[in-house]
């Protein structure tokens, strides 16, 4: 299906944070030569779901923070409530990176888990059941924040659903 396009210098700037801001993408930079026309198209329906967020699992917490903080820089701010840490990494350019976790490891088996940015968790845990993946665990709060659910692919690869709401109750 053709698909008009229009040159991003057609938007104000900042445009390329746009994706950033619904919840998606760190950054458009990807499409910086074009952007479908806002006007004419719903931007979230032809977005692809990016990464926005995965989890280090631990069992030293301080240990690990120590270990990311000397090799990538990371800084941490600590949840003690949630026994959790938020860091922020940044990409090669300089630009804002995608968001982490860190918290004790649960389980053994727990690995370095990635969330995908999705416009309505609802739908696309239906979407994983029907294309033959698995829904692990259901539709969990993160009250202020948002929603999430960790799913496993037809090839028994884990990853996790995130939608962005401030209205997540």
């Amino acid at each position: 299906m053709n698909r008009p396009f229009i040159p991003v210098s057609a938007f104000p700037p900042g445009i390329e944070q746009l994706g950033y801001h619904l919840g998606y993408i760190a950054d458009l930079s990807f499409i910086s030569k074009f952007l479908l026309p806002l006007h004419l198209l719903r931007i979230r329906e032809y977005l692809m779901p990016a990464i926005v967020h995965f989890d280090v699992p631990s069992d030293d917490v301080e240990r690990a923070k120590k270990f990311y903080s000397a090799l990538f820089g990371w800084k941490f701010e600590s949840f003690p409530e949630m026994q959790y840490n938020l860091f922020t990494t940044t990409n090669l350019d300089g630009t804002p990176g995608v968001g982490g976790g860190m918290g004790k490891r649960m389980d053994a088996s727990q690995r370095i888990m990635n969330y995908f940015g999705v416009p309505s968790i609802d739908a696309a845990m239906k979407q994983v059941k029907s294309l033959g993946g698995k829904v692990l665990s259901e539709k969990m709060t993160v009250p202020g924040m948002g929603f999430l659910a960790t799913c496993m692919d037809t090839e028994g690869n884990m990853f996790g659903l995130w939608e962005e709401t401030a209205q997540a109750r």
